[in-house]
């Protein structure tokens, strides 16, 4: 049937060498391309990320309990390579999936050709390998700023802008524009990104910040603003028609539902937490139709 890679992990694994011997027994730590076990390169989808159990050939680099990367052609689970084992696992799962035939009298037949899947998030066109690819093939000044990184590198950055928090991506917007600097005898504005001299649009760039984003963060910087969380974490957003829903609720409940003292429960959050509250129930044959005719009289 085959393995997928989302299941790789913490699965027991041998390790072979060039000649196909087993020099060590491991289980799989980190499965996904954009993981890195280095801070720094990812591991793509030729590698993984093993933990050493055991080191059965001597004279090997492999140390016990340290982490490792590993090709996955080279890495056995039962007795298959986890490469074969994931293409196994993609060819089941496309034929399955055809196997799903619309039923009926007579047989399905259209012409039209299935839409490919779009990526409607930005975080996903932004980690997207053709995405890097086109954002370093581009010229960001006459230094080519760009030329300096890898696919590889421009992915975490990205992923750690762009999965952190809001007060995160705060301090790293508002640090570009604290850090900046002019070359010496000109007035091109850079800063350090990585130990790499850059521009400041090939900072934007690599980040995908948008450069309404990038302008705006300059202009907090120079007020002295410091990273702050996001302005409705931990408010409740509640609009007028949510209001006047709630508060028509509670007039149909607090006038026609019955008490039921047999069944209560237990409050866990709000202003009555911990406390049990009897439950309510509307009378059977009550119809909304009625209710809402009475409703909009008022």
């Amino acid at each position: 049937m085959g393995l997928g890679r989302a299941d790789w992990c913490k699965k027991e694994v041998d390790l072979i060498d060039n000649r196909g011997t087993i020099v060590a027994k491991a289980y799989v730590e980190f499965a996904k391309e954009w993981q890195s076990i280095d801070g720094r390169a990812s591991l793509g989808e030729e590698y993984v990320g093993v933990v050493v159990c055991e080191v059965i050939e001597r004279g090997t680099s492999l140390i016990t309990r340290t982490l490792q990367k590993w090709p996955i052609k080279k890495t056995l689970y039962e007795g298959v390579s986890l490469y074969n084992q994931e293409r196994q696992y993609n060819e089941n799962v496309q034929v399955h999936a055809g196997s799903h035939n619309r039923r009926g009298s007579r047989q399905y037949c259209s012409q039209r050709h299935p839409r490919l899947p779009l990526q409607t998030k930005q975080k996903e066109k932004l980690l997207n390998k053709l995405g890097i690819e086109q954002t370093l093939k581009s010229s960001c000044c006459k230094r080519q700023c760009l030329s300096q990184f890898t696919h590889d590198l421009v992915k975490i950055l990205r992923y750690e802008m762009h999965h952190s928090d809001m007060k995160s991506k705060d301090s790293i917007r508002l640090a570009v524009h604290r850090n900046s600097y002019y070359l010496l005898g000109t007035k091109k504005q850079v800063c350090v990104l990585e130990g790499k001299v850059v521009c400041m649009s090939a900072w934007r760039m690599i980040y995908g910040v948008s450069k309404t984003d990038f302008y705006r963060y300059r202009a907090y910087a120079e007020s002295g603003r410091r990273p702050q969380n996001h302005g409705g974490l931990g408010r409740k957003k509640t609009s007028s028609s949510i209001a006047q829903a709630t508060q028509t609720m509670s007039m149909i409940l607090t006038t026609r539902a019955d008490s039921m003292p047999h069944r209560t429960r237990t409050k866990c959050s709000g202003v009555l937490k911990g406390k049990k509250v009897v439950e309510k129930i509307l009378p059977v044959g009550t119809k909304w139709r009625t209710i809402l005719e009475e409703v909009n009289k008022v």
